[in-house]
């Protein structure tokens, strides 16, 4: 006992350390608001302009979700095209105020800024529970974090009004909410982790629960959405709770806990609407609990509580049924018309699965899993089965259907979990393979503590995009014409400058236009896009001025970047050459 109460508090103080690092990274601040507006004056006397764009925005995103007719992915994209202005035309001011408007509310990350959007258009005062927006993120998700904004508006904590001007002029409020927001995501990945041990303990023993509770703490997506706004690691908490009782329930016979399951099933589905497939854990729990004697599935045990989920989910979500239509288009056609989430393909789940286990270099844990997975195939014990069952029924489901960096967060414990069963599993074999697995353990250890540096050194307050737009307001001569790719800007990927001191150009990305027209480009140029900038066109019309590069490598390791946009990503201001 003893023994397993320091394995949680190892667990629970690593989680602690790594989860609450940086948690700032990327907010609204002063110094990004006056790079792009130079003073509060100048603020203050476009707010009006720069909300009534904002109201157009989202007045326009929920006119498209009402339709009736389905659309393509060509209609989806072209409708939301952020401006009309054809390329190299110098952009007009509504459309520098429409895009500059993000550098002052919103962050690197702009997803984050849609959850605060949706939290906001819900009323329980007036019974209103729909968020008109982001149905993919449940309304538990969006209730939980209101209560938690709520009880920071009583403290005195958070200034919280409707008022968007207010915000627009005071940075740091609209960023102690972004910050209490991913405070509430940190807490939820630090009981995620101790919740994993639990479950591992549970099935196997306390080191095996050890050893995955630290797996699951050093992954790098896991890192990654502890340090936003999104409601992954929040559904994943109740997911795992119902994966605790469902262990339970297989290993002490006891059918008395699965109304816990379906409204712990409930409470995630609402979270996070890809977790509704978690419900089939209680069909298996009962198949692999009365598999041996035989006895019959019972209404009571597993066809009520199966039932009882989705149920939750619409007492949660009462949206869903009177805004069907709206409902229907924003969090299941689009994102099944436009990424494909839902659609069955064996080409993108490769490609998409080498790009998550390329990400932190998480491929060093698959010669675990894969004994893992081999041990417990071997195993007879109802609970491994079970767990067996439904670890591989999600993987496939979220690689080969959902294909979604962040729903395939969600797999993660059960993933960490068996490859923790593969590695004591490997050391309890014979001599040679435990020589092997304790081999295997060194780069195993030395990469997941690389990533964990690397991907905590990407979260900065202040960074590149801001340094990069300080240097342009210092060394590019006001009203040049500068050219910034497909005319748009948002603070996750493009230098806080001062936009509206410029001609700002609408800079095409297509090679093939860009060679038709050479004699329609800008004096300067900045680009985001290394590969862009990479072209041909490029590298003949213009000389590199200055460049900020993103790390790339820790202790020697090579790392990708592929699902953190942080303020260090690579920059480059380019002159033209005369």
């Amino acid at each position: 006992m003893k023994k397993n109460n320091l394995y949680l508090l190892i667990i629970f103080v690593l989680s602690a350390l790594i989860h609450s690092h940086g948690l700032n990274w990327g907010l609204p601040n002063w110094q990004r608001s006056l790079q792009v507006f130079g003073t509060k004056e100048r603020i203050s006397e476009n707010s009006v302009k720069m909300i009534e764009l904002r109201t157009s925005l989202y007045t326009k995103g929920k006119a498209f979700s009402d339709r009736e007719s389905s659309f393509t992915k060509d209609e989806f994209q072209k409708y939301f095209t952020p401006h009309n202005q054809k390329p190299f035309e110098t952009l007009t001011k509504d459309t520098v105020l429409d895009f500059s408007r993000g550098y002052l509310l919103g962050l690197v990350l702009s997803d984050e800024q849609q959850v605060i959007n949706a939290m906001a258009n819900i009323h329980p005062e007036k019974l209103d529970f729909d968020p008109d927006t982001n149905y993919t993120h449940g309304a538990f998700y969006y209730y939980s974090l209101g209560a938690v904004m709520l009880k920071g508006k009583i403290l005195k904590v958070l200034n919280i009004t409707s008022d968007i001007s207010y915000y627009l002029l005071n940075p740091g409020e609209i960023a102690k909410i972004y910050m209490a927001a991913r405070y509430f995501s940190f807490l939820f990945a630090v009981l995620c982790g101790i919740l994993v041990f639990f479950i591992a303990r549970g099935l196997f023993d306390g080191i095996t629960g050890f050893v995955a509770g630290v797996i699951f703490t050093a992954m790098p997506l896991v890192l990654n959405y502890s340090h936003q706004v999104k409601p992954h690691v929040y559904g994943m908490f109740w997911m795992l709770l119902a994966l605790l009782m469902c262990v339970r329930i297989i290993k002490q016979k006891d059918d008395s806990k699965y109304l816990l399951v379906s409204l712990f099933l409930g409470f995630s589905a609402a979270t996070l609407l890809s977790n509704m497939s978690f419900a089939i854990m209680i069909p298996l729990a009962e198949l692999f609990r009365r598999l041996k004697n035989n006895r019959e599935i019972s209404f009571k045990t597993v066809i009520l509580p199966f039932l009882l989920v989705p149920v939750i989910y619409l007492i949660l979500t009462p949206y869903v049924i009177f805004s069907f239509k709206r409902f229907y288009n924003a969090a299941i056609l689009h994102n099944y018309v436009s990424y494909n989430y839902g659609k069955f393909g064996i080409k993108t789940a490769y490609l998409f699965l080498k790009s998550v286990f390329e990400f932190g270099n998480i491929w060093i844990i698959i010669p675990g899993l894969l004994f893992g997975i081999y041990s417990l195939f071997k195993s007879k014990l109802d609970e491994h089965r079970f767990f067996l069952s439904i670890s591989m029924i999600f993987i496939v489901f979220v690689s080969f259907f959902m294909k979604h960096q962040g729903v395939f967060t969600v797999s993660l414990p059960f993933i960490c979990i068996l490859a923790a069963y593969g590695l004591i599993s490997a050391l309890r074999q014979n001599k040679l393979m435990k020589i092997a697995t304790v081999i295997y353990m060194v780069p195993l250890l030395i990469i997941l503590t690389a990533g964990i540096l690397f991907y905590e050194t990407t979260y900065v307050q202040i960074g590149n995009i801001t340094n990069a737009g300080k240097w342009i307001n210092e060394n590019i001569p006001k009203n040049s014409k500068v050219g910034i790719p497909s005319g748009w800007a948002l603070p996750g990927y493009f230098p806080a400058m001062s936009f509206l001191d410029y001609k700002i150009i609408n800079f095409p990305i297509d090679e093939t236009l860009l060679k038709e027209h050479t004699n329609s480009f800008p004096e300067y140029l900045v680009m985001p896009f290394v590969e862009v900038a990479k072209y041909g066109v490029i590298k003949d019309n213009y000389d590199e001025l200055k460049s900020y590069k993103s790390r790339e490598n820790m202790l020697g390791i090579p790392f990708t970047n592929a699902f953190i946009p942080t303020e260090n990503i690579d920059i480059k201001v380019f002159k033209r050459k005369k």
